[in-house]
């Protein structure tokens, strides 16, 4: 993520969570005062994207537990007796409380970060107010482009669609804002 990061020549950048979370601290610490849009979503969105995930989530899965260990004040050691099962054998419930875990991470560090604007993904892609607000706190006027999306977008439903008109959205703004996310 880093390298991603450093690709970007602008102040601004927003950050996909579930897999993020726990770098939070890490990156307020190199980058600020940016400013941070934390994008998250409804866990029965994110349950489902992970369950329709497979093997990409379960190595993200083995990749992070080193630092999950780490904040629980365990070490790397402990994780010879963890056994990280096949996709199929993770049922709702683990996801869920993958998601809880990651997102109590996140709430234990976000009053530290200044500049964290924290938005819902589903108030983004449904909320003009919610965009008029961010492109305020970033200082770029709203285009016709941006609000033709919303117009578009409206009378839709919620879903996996969505990713790729919040590409659209965000590569309106590309000189100001990078998107960085596993799958967006």
């Amino acid at each position: 993520m880093q390298n991603e990061i450093d690709k970007v020549f602008t102040p601004y950048v927003i950050i996909k969570p579930i897999m993020h979370n726990h770098e939070m601290n890490k990156l307020n610490l190199r980058y600020s005062p940016n400013l941070f849009i934390w994008l998250y979503r409804d866990y029965n969105d994110v349950v489902n994207s992970m369950i329709n995930g497979g093997s990409h989530l379960q190595k993200c899965i083995k990749l992070q537990l080193p630092i999950h260990l780490e904040i629980f004040n365990q070490s790397n050691k402990s994780l010879k007796n963890i056994r990280i099962g096949k996709i199929d054998e993770f049922s709702p419930s683990y996801f869920l409380l993958y998601w809880l875990i990651e997102n109590e991470i996140f709430l234990m560090n976000y009053k530290k970060i200044k500049n964290l604007y924290v938005v819902c993904y589903d108030d983004l892609v449904k909320n003009e107010k919610i965009i008029n607000t961010l492109f305020q706190q970033i200082y770029l006027p709203i285009t016709k482009g941006i609000m033709g999306f919303y117009k578009k977008s409206n009378s839709d439903k919620i879903s996996f669609k969505y990713n790729k008109k919040l590409i659209e959205l965000a590569d309106i703004v590309t000189t100001k804002l990078i998107l960085l996310s596993e799958n967006i």
